[in-house]
């Protein structure tokens, strides 16, 4: 396993709500790239057809080559509530992600949740699996790109 580029500093419960602050490390990446967004659609099929608003379209799938980091791990949280053994088929997920402080590189990430074990276990499992992406892509990171927010 490699370093954690990212890493929740705070979780917060809310009444239906899960709130996860997280910083990235000086050399994780503000933005996706193409290369991160196919290795986390290959890993997660499901993700580029997340409902997504944004710019750009109506999935995910059109900002996920060029959308801040912590924005895809709001919709990999999402995915693990989604396909989690004890969700519902027709429970539906939301959830938005802005910079908290973009100069320290700390965004917040809200999403809501109707088990707080199945979105706690999310978070924690989607956060791995962001890391281990970047890990795997890390050579390809040399310079730093841009931030903004966004919604989903």
């Amino acid at each position: 396993m490699g370093s954690s580029l990212l890493r929740i500093e705070k979780m917060i419960v809310d009444a239906g709500r899960l709130r996860v602050q997280v910083r990235l490390a000086p050399t994780c990446p503000r933005r996706t790239d193409a290369r991160l967004a196919r290795s986390a659609a290959h890993r997660f099929p499901a993700l580029p057809w997340h409902t997504c608003i944004n710019q750009r379209g109506p999935t995910f799938a059109s900002v996920m080559e060029d959308t801040p980091v912590p924005h895809l791990l709001e919709h990999l949280i999402i995915d693990h509530q989604t396909n989690d053994a004890h969700t519902a088929a027709h429970q539906r997920f939301v959830g938005t992600t802005r910079w908290a402080d973009e100069g320290r590189q700390r965004a917040c990430i809200e999403v809501n949740f109707y088990d707080d074990l199945v979105a706690l276990r999310a978070a924690k499992d989607a956060l791995a699996a962001l890391n281990d992406m970047l890990n795997e892509h890390a050579s390809a990171y040399g310079t730093e790109r841009g931030a903004d927010d966004s919604s989903s």
